[in-house]
């Protein structure tokens, strides 16, 4: 009688850890990130404006190992139901930052210290404001992320499942390893 192989060799045992907490991950950005600021993008069109004023506009600097990234740091006050709000959010999905200065300079230049805007509130949460409304290319981000995350999370998942199902077609074709009763 032939010795039986183990099912899960140590490296499908790392395949799927790894796998897993791909998928671990990929749900996170998903459920916490990418569906909200989807969401929050996709709803803010219908949502109540009030009149509010740019208080803060200027391009972020951020010095790192890999050189000199920038940012569009603008910040508005607004009021709802008496309360004075301020919030930094041009539209979901624009905390990012990069090494292309022009393209924050441009930013800013639309929101000059003391200009007026129109603020997009959420209803049920006047703390979450956006100053141009809708979805754009950079709201898709965590949720084309997280998804990335699954599909490789799956997908290595189904390496060593692979495996087993071989295993499980050769034992059953193999009758000195493969028995009914277990024996």
């Amino acid at each position: 009688m032939k010795p039986q192989q183990s099912v899960f060799t140590i490296g499908s045992t790392i395949v799927l850890v790894i796998g897993t907490i791909f998928l671990i991950v990929g749900y996170c950005i998903l459920a916490f990130w990418g569906k909200p600021t989807l969401r929050n993008a996709k709803e803010s069109v219908d949502w109540p404006t009030v009149p509010g004023v740019v208080t803060e506009s200027k391009v972020g600097s951020h010095r790192g190992d890999d050189g000199t990234t920038y940012s569009a740091d603008v910040t508005y006050k607004y009021t709802v139901d008496d309360t004075e709000i301020s919030c930094e959010r041009i539209w979901f999905g624009d905390n990012y930052s990069s090494s292309g200065r022009s393209q924050f300079v441009k930013i800013v230049s639309e929101y000059p210290v003391g200009n007026e805007v129109t603020v997009f509130y959420k209803p049920d949460d006047p703390f979450i404001a956006v100053l141009k409304p809708g979805p754009v290319f950079s709201s898709y981000i965590g949720f084309g992320l997280g998804w990335g995350f699954l599909v490789i999370g799956g997908g290595l998942l189904l390496i060593p499942m692979s495996g087993f199902l071989k295993l499980g077609r050769r034992r059953s074709s193999d009758p000195e390893t493969f028995s009914i009763d277990g024996k």
